[in-house]
This record gives C-alpha cells, structure tokens and sequence, in this order.
C-alpha cells in the first residue's frame, strides 16, 4: 500500500496557538487503505434497520462516524496516540486536512487500473 509523510511544523502558528497545538507537531504518516479496511470502515459506520411496515432493509451511512473511521484506519503514525478520542478532539483545520489527504491518497490510481482494464 502507499504511503505518504505529511508535517506540520511549528512555524505555522503565532505564539498563542503553539500553546494550543503543540501536542500536533510533529510527522504523520498516512496510507491508503485496503479493500478490506474500507469495508471494515463502512460497517462500522453504517445503520441498518428494518422498516416495520415493508419488512424492508434500511442503510445510513454516518458521515461523522466515517471520517473518524477512515482516519483511523489509514493513520499509520502521528505525534499522539491515534485512538478515536484522539481523532474526536483533533482540532478541526487537522481533521479536515489529514481527512483530505488520505481521500486524495485512496483515490489516487483509480483511473489508471480502470483504463488498464477496460484495454483488455
């Protein structure tokens, strides 16, 4: 699988923010994540119910349960300890971005194996 290192250094904050974020400085390093990871992720962010009257399957997907799942499953190493109550407190310009960067890093190469396919 592919990884990527990403960093975030202390020269992006003024003095009173450093008191804030220190504990994010450091290198983080994501990866993209497996079939089965993802299937895993999406599980475990879903509800199913049954609807009473038509007997009938019902599936939401949890776009916060999601996210935190995702960067969960693909966050291989941070400066802190990557537990889900760790991933709920990131503030939230960190969550978006490591969000952003391991669904850029997923995507990436989609295209090429679907063209390679579609050749044969």
């Amino acid at each position: 699988m592919r990884t990527k290192e990403l960093e975030i250094v202390k020269e992006l904050f003024d003095e009173d923010q450093l008191l804030h974020y220190e504990k994010y400085i450091g290198t983080y390093v994501i990866k993209e994540w497996s079939f089965g990871e993802r299937e895993q992720v999406l599980e475990e962010a879903s509800d199913v119910q049954i609807d009473a009257e038509t007997n009938k399957s019902k599936f939401q997907l949890k776009p916060s349960k999601t996210r935190i799942a995702t960067i969960k499953a693909c966050l291989l190493s941070a400066p802190f300890e990557v537990t889900a109550g760790e991933l709920r407190d990131l503030p939230n310009w960190l969550g978006e971005y490591l969000y952003d960067e391991i669904s850029e890093l997923n995507e990436g190469g989609d295209d090429s194996i679907l063209e390679k396919l579609r050749k044969k």
